[in-house]
């Protein structure tokens, strides 16, 4: 039930999904209520007990876990009464799904579940893949398919909610913030690309949509599907573990993999003479091309031209930040510094520079290589109209090339794909960041599987045997997983343990940082930093075991209710699956 009551010269809102009217005339202390938004809660029970779990697993509040789970503005459209909540079969194991052919797997299991009179959940991790999605689902089906992102409009939002409670949206597609919505009843929720970082709230309460959905199927009944081209090593060493099944869908083979070293190679290029003439070749045979660049502009970390070493912390082992200004490579978990010399440490070598090429370099390659062709950017930068004409004009044939970052890999149904390039495989592979292989690893295997039949895909890198790149080559990635979760488990990094985030921001960061990271010692946690981060910013890593969310939540109780401090502002992420 949501309420408006009166806070003294403030009118506030309360939704605790349950409520009674109170009388005006009530207790000393009591307000009476101004309004009544809505007269039923918006919440089951079930959701009630799911948001508990996930403000407990995020180390939030569990006021602040209902609150983002419910959609915003101004509640509307709530009927009178509900219809009882409706149980699906008992929990079913949790599937995880690769392959090419994983998206036809999923319709199938889809309209198996219709066909039971249950209902569905899809989470897409972006926008655009829940509408691709919502529309691909209608069109096989012949249903009505509800969609629930944070594009739509609170009402439209509100309307979807109470739609999927009554029963009335068999099918309901969104991204992450449609984690709850009380599809009625749940009979299976598919998460699409879990391996995806964009499944995991950037805010708190920072719950990842995968961890939802296994939980929710455990508490609430059904099924819980996940798909992937490559997995996320979580999802890997559940199924290794037994607590997920795994099942492998085959394709049209795999494309032929092309390594091009990088080590010497004429610096002012960034597409090798082999790409080159791969990509013509490609285009004159009436193919598309994808040239894919990790990241918008150049590395943050110093590399050697010459034999393509990468600075590592000795502790840590993840490569080391790069301080253009102050000449030094620092440390994004433990924040130990160390100068940047003008040698390369392994060959001796002076070629050391940030490693990476902008898209726009790439672009404008790219239309010198390809003369006479249309070539486009599509990344972050694009303008949303700008994007959606390239994406038409892509699928008509009318632009041939494209140059972009992840968004790229939305294109590749769009029309067939010839060549496809992971133009510097070492800015993903050199990031600060204990997931860089794994992430090069899944990014390459997704562009892999965009290839037509008779494609090929090139991997330019001053590293042509690392083990990522190797696994690619081979279409098989289970020894790769093997050895990374091996090193995980020497390290102690996630999944082997957990991981908590702690990052402050503001004129008062570096000293309560240092009271953080002491408190974290003195209650047994293995503590990395503080290490300071750009733009006044300190982060504190914290790892544990199973304890970690109870541990950190203790630490963080003294400051509740004053967050920001003042003008210092603490953000905090239990199981971050990327580093700043």
């Amino acid at each position: 039930m949501g309420v408006v009551v009166g806070l003294g010269r403030r009118l506030g809102e309360s939704g605790d999904g349950a409520g009674t009217r109170a009388p005006a005339n009530g207790p000393p202390g009591l307000e009476p209520l101004q309004a009544v938004v809505e007269p039923v809660p918006a919440l089951t029970p079930a959701l009630l007990a799911l948001t508990r779990w996930a403000a407990e697993e995020t180390a939030s509040t569990w006021g602040d876990a209902v609150a983002r789970a419910l959609p915003p503005g101004i509640r509307s459209g709530a009927p009178t009464t509900l219809l009882p909540e409706r149980r699906a079969e008992p929990s079913g194991p949790v599937v995880l799904i690769t392959g090419a052919g994983r998206g036809d797997i999923v319709v199938a299991e889809v309209a198996r579940v219709l066909g039971q009179d249950a209902a569905v959940l899809v989470l897409a991790p972006e926008i655009d893949t829940a509408r691709q999605w919502a529309e691909r689902l209608g069109r096989r089906l012949g249903l009505a398919v509800s969609l629930a992102t944070s594009a739509e409009t609170p009402r439209r939002r509100w309307q979807a909610w109470w739609a999927a409670r009554q029963g009335d949206a068999r099918i309901v597609v969104g991204t992450r913030a449609a984690a709850f919505v009380p599809v009625n009843p749940l009979g299976l929720t598919v998460v699409l690309d879990e391996e995806d970082p964009a499944h995991k709230a950037p805010d708190a309460p920072c719950w990842h949509a995968r961890e939802l959905a296994i939980e929710r199927a455990a508490q609430g009944g059904g099924a819980c599907l996940l798909a992937a081209a490559a997995p996320s090593l979580e999802s890997w060493v559940r199924v290794k573990s037994g607590r997920a099944e795994a099942r492998t869908t085959g394709g049209d083979g795999w494309p032929a993999v092309h390594r091009v070293d990088l080590r010497g190679a004429e610096p002012a290029r960034a597409l090798s003479a082999e790409l080159r003439d791969a990509g013509r070749a490609a285009l004159a045979a009436g193919r598309s091309v994808l040239l894919f660049l990790n990241r918008l502009g150049y590395g943050r970390v110093l590399a050697c031209a010459e034999c393509g070493d990468v600075r590592r912390c000795p502790t840590c082992r993840l490569a080391l930040t790069f301080h253009q200004a102050a000449r030094a490579l620092g440390c994004r978990l433990c924040g130990a510094v160390f100068p940047a010399r003008s040698l390369c440490p392994r060959c001796r070598g002076r070629r050391l520079g940030p490693v990476g090429w902008g898209t726009e370099r790439i672009e404008a390659e790219a239309r010198s290589a390809f003369p006479g062709i249309t070539v486009a950017r599509y990344d972050g930068t694009v303008e949303p109209k700008h994007a959606a004409a390239v994406r038409t004009a892509f699928a008509r044939g009318e632009v041939r090339v494209v140059v972009g970052t992840q968004m790229v890999l939305r294109l590749a149904a769009e029309a067939p794909v010839g060549v496809a390039a992971l133009v510097h495989a070492d800015v993903t592979l050199g990031l600060p960041d204990f997931r860089a292989a794994e992430r090069t690893l899944q990014t390459a295997w997704r562009l892999a599987e965009a290839i037509t039949p008779g494609g090929s895909l090139w991997l330019q890198t001053a590293h042509p045997d690392h083990p990522a790149l190797l696994a690619v080559v081979a279409g098989a990635y289970d020894g790769f997983y093997r050895r990374e979760w091996a090193e995980r488990e020497e390290l102690g990094y996630p999944p082997a343990r957990r991981m908590a985030r702690l990052l402050v921001e503001g004129p008062r960061a570096t000293g309560l940082a240092g009271e953080l990271a002491a408190a974290g010692r003195v209650s047994g946690l293995a503590v990395l930093g503080p290490a300071a981060l750009a733009g006044r910013r300190v982060q504190v890593v914290l790892l544990g075991g199973a304890e970690l969310p109870r541990a950190v939540a203790d630490l963080l109780a003294p400051l509740r209710g004053r967050r920001r401090l003042g003008a210092t502002r603490l953000s905090v992420d239990v199981d971050p699956v990327e580093l700043p």
